[in-house]
């Protein structure tokens, strides 16, 4: 049986970069891949084609010379990249890293590259590790506390545009995946054994939908071909009502037989005209479990994915590229366009959408193509009320190729989770005290000094900040939300504070954890130094900061709140100069 690189072999953080583990040797693939050499070859072919063009004529240049004295440039490798090269590729790639087989793609149909998507899915992969450590989010998915969809595993996947190849649900479906997730899963749960068992590995599942007949039968046989039926399901689903009133507003302007007409307005025309893309693909998996009389409220997923169609018009669609004008990639219009602003206004609907089916489902993710999208779509989460660690980006690189990865969540986020953790600003200082008898004792003064701030600042008093004071940790943090506040501290704080004001508050959510602890390798004396001198020496105490905050509303605050503490706890404040003058 022949090795096979996983996916483990890549470290996966979220905000990193992720490259993708298959890197494509073109030598190496034509060596062992036919049809892949053919189309290497005919590529080069008309790569090293020379196209001739006159120079501009000068007034002191002969004919003749003008004649002798073309140029020639030899085209780039990209612009020659055609459909046959891109399935050859994929097919290949496919089956040496995957033992997948493309029997048939239509022609014209979206061919994906597998090292982009490959990122795609070791992305989704850390997403279910945090979802699943219990370090994340309050209710863990193994050993659930609440009721409800809250801190369920699904085992289940969801691919919004499947595509003619259905290229996620292959990837998602082999153990390179579904093995490692199980692994996981079993890790978490304080089981030795951390690899999934097959019979595990088999209750995954994956769906695909897609409004193209033609994608959904041609994914529908490359599941057949590689024995998938049991893993991955592809439906068939009507328009979203952006889609469905593009049609009609089409249809009214342009002739019956327009190609905008053609192209959107078949036979999978929507009877209504409500609901975006998760909308669609959810309801047509209810009916059928109504058609074979199952549980129709059952469907969950623990993440949906998209790769969303990028143009928002048919003219910017077909239209050449504006640098070099090579032609767009082979697509038809059903998978690079959705009006009213391709896949900002395609996700904008998953977004709403989202809000309906809020329980059915842990992650809401998509791929982007432009950064600038991404910005505006966090911008628009933030403006609905999604936190900071309830919103997730990334980047997708491989070769000069980028894309942007966001995710959103409704579970509720830990405080102290990985995504909300803030690293800028001061991290830690040290405290020296002077004559200490004990370095224990210099620590014990510093943590006093603590809570002599947290009692007298009226920077806590007047930002309704709480704080909590041990032995070695203190606790300052802003942690009411919404609803929750409202219940158990309305009644004592509302003659001192608007309810307004609460909820101006609920959008700076944020926690610091301040370690005291001392320094026992700084004042290394000689075994010959008495006491009288060690305790003249000192000791010095090391403070150390642990934030985390919901929003970035909040790390000014933070900020000021470290250096009010520093100031404070080291004597170096104006109220302490004062006291020395």
């Amino acid at each position: 049986m022949k090795s096979r690189k996983r996916l483990s072999q890549i470290s996966a953080h979220d905000n990193v970069k992720y490259r993708s583990i298959v890197k494509p040797d073109f030598t190496e693939l034509a060596e062992s891949y036919p049809e892949f050499r053919k189309a290497l070859t005919n590529l080069h072919k008309r790569q090293n084609k020379i196209t001739f063009h006159k120079k501009p004529r000068h007034d002191n240049v002969s004919k003749e010379d003008e004649q002798n004295n073309h140029c020639g440039n030899k085209e780039s490798f990209s612009t020659n990249v055609d459909f046959e090269f891109n399935l050859a590729l994929t097919k290949a790639l496919l089956h040496k890293h995957f033992d997948l087989t493309l029997p048939h793609v239509p022609k014209g149909k979206l061919i994906p590259p597998v090292p982009n998507r490959l990122n795609y899915v070791l992305w989704l992969k850390e997403l279910m590790r945090q979802n699943l450590s219990g370090e994340y989010f309050e209710n863990n998915c193994i050993n659930p506390t609440s009721t409800g969809h809250e801190g369920i595993l699904y085992r289940r996947g969801l691919d919004i545009g499947v595509g003619a190849t259905a290229i996620y649900p292959l990837l998602l479906s082999s153990s390179d995946f579904t093995g490692e997730v199980e692994g996981i899963v079993k890790k978490y749960a304080n089981n030795k054994d951390v690899k999934g068992s097959d019979d595990e590995c088999n209750q995954w599942k994956f769906i695909g939908t897609d409004i193209d007949a033609e994608s959904v039968d041609s994914a529908k046989a490359i599941v057949r071909s590689n024995g998938l039926e049991k893993a991955i399901d592809i439906f068939l689903v009507p328009l979203s009502r952006t889609q469905e009133l593009d049609c009609q507003r089409s249809l009214k302007k342009n002739p019956p037989n327009s190609l905008t007409n053609c192209k959107l307005c078949g036979n999978n025309r929507s009877k209504d005209t409500y609901g975006g893309p998760i909308e669609k693909s959810i309801e047509i998996l209810r009916e059928r479990q109504n058609n074979e009389k199952t549980n129709a409220q059952n469907i969950g997923f623990d993440f949906c994915m998209t790769n969303p169609p990028f143009y928002g018009t048919h003219e910017e669609a077909m239209s050449p590229r504006s640098g070099d004008k090579r032609a767009r990639s082979d697509m038809t219009l059903l998978e690079g366009v959705y009006p009213n602003g391709g896949e900002i206004g395609f996700v904008m609907d998953m977004i709403h959408d989202s809000f309906k089916y809020r329980d059915s489902c842990t992650w809401f993710t998509s791929m982007l193509g432009r950064k600038k999208s991404l910005e505006i779509l966090k911008k628009q989460l933030m403006i609905l009320g999604f936190k900071k660690g309830s919103i997730r980006t990334t980047e997708f690189v491989q070769g000069k190729s980028v894309r942007w990865g966001l995710a959103w969540t409704f579970r509720k986020v830990l405080v102290r989770s990985l995504a909300t953790k803030i690293d800028t600003g001061l991290q830690y200082f040290d405290v020296h005290i002077h004559e200490a008898s004990s370095d224990k004792l210099a620590a014990e003064e510093v943590m006093s000094r603590l809570k002599l701030f947290c009692v007298e600042s009226e920077m806590i008093r007047g930002s309704m900040l709480n704080y909590k004071i041990n032995d070695t940790v203190a606790t300052i943090s802003q942690d009411f939300f919404g609803e929750e506040y409202n219940k158990n501290h309305i009644n004592e704080k509302e003659k001192e504070f608007r309810r307004e004001d609460i909820k101006l508050a609920n959008k700076s959510n944020f926690l610091v954890d301040i370690y005291v602890k001392p320094d026992t390798k700084s004042y290394d004396m000689s075994p010959n130094t008495n006491e009288k001198e060690r305790i003249k020496a000192g000791s010095k105490v090391n403070v150390e900061f642990s934030c985390f905050s919901h929003t970035s509303l909040s790390i000014s605050l933070i900020e000021k709140l470290k250096s009010q503490i520093m100031g404070e706890v080291c004597r170096i404040n104006r109220r302490w100069r004062r006291k020395i003058i």
